[in-house]
């Protein structure tokens, strides 16, 4: 079943195509099987275009590990558009960008996660072929521009290249979070934010141990585990769920 998270990282890419092509791959979004499942392959497969592929990916998706070989056929299918134009600087940036895709995934059980990842690597590709004049540019340091960075945790989170991969998982996860949810519990979500970041620093020992071995150390530990419970919290369709995974108070009528 495709969960809240992976509706709303398709939903943009639906509106725009999904009047163009409203009947691809139709047939083959059955319910899971042996026969749905190379359907699914024979779609995916048979799209003329990465866009096409693309949807059709997005239409049959099932959440689980078999999502992966036809995530692969869709990614091949977009690269052979734009693999051979990528400049050298373009093509570190398309290696980090799949590389954030089994970052963000790689910590996480179950077979959910693995349908996650390859819809992240599909939706990469997509880009790329649909964009790739924005890509011709390396990958920012961080979720935010490092020649403002500030604070101790601003300055430590840019001063490591892994951790700065992670604070941009971790800004990616959210963005795509808080759009899950209404106007009351987005703001639950934002305040219970708003407390990690505040609570991190002294979680790490920063500022007096900034840059340290140890702080970065504890840093990523925590960002991975808060990447995990952001993205447990999109799928779990409930926010009481959502609640327990962050640690967020029940609210009162």
């Amino acid at each position: 079943m495709m969960t809240r998270r992976m509706r709303v990282r398709g939903i943009l890419f639906s509106i725009l195509a999904v009047m163009t092509m409203p009947l691809l791959g139709q047939d083959a979004c059955l319910p899971p099987g042996e026969k749905s499942f190379h359907a699914y392959i024979a779609a995916v497969t048979a799209a003329h275009t990465c866009k096409e592929a693309q949807h059709v990916f997005h239409q049959c998706v099932w959440g689980s590990s078999a999502d992966l070989e036809p995530g692969a056929i869709v990614v091949k299918k977009c690269e052979a558009s734009f693999i051979r134009r990528l400049t050298p600087r373009a093509k570190e940036r398309y290696k980090l960008e799949m590389r954030l895709c089994a970052e963000e995934y790689a910590s996480q059980e179950g077979t959910m996660s693995l349908s996650e990842g390859a819809i992240c690597r599909v939706d990469v590709a997509a880009s790329f072929a649909s964009h790739l004049s924005r890509y011709d540019q390396p990958l920012p340091r961080a979720s935010f521009d490092c020649s403002k960075a500030v604070s101790a945790l601003e300055m430590t989170i840019c001063s490591d290249a892994e951790l700065g991969r992670l604070d941009i998982i971790l800004g990616r996860s959210y963005g795509v979070l808080i759009k899950s949810f209404s106007a009351i519990d987005r703001a639950l979500i934002r305040g219970n934010e708003s407390t990690w970041l505040a609570t991190i620093p002294q979680r790490c020992g920063l500022p007096n141990a900034s840059k340290s071995k140890q702080a970065i150390l504890c840093l990523r530990d925590q960002f991975q585990k808060r990447i995990g419970s952001l993205d447990a919290c999109g799928a779990s369709m409930d926010m009481g769920e959502c609640g327990h995974q962050l640690g967020i108070s029940a609210k009162t009528e």
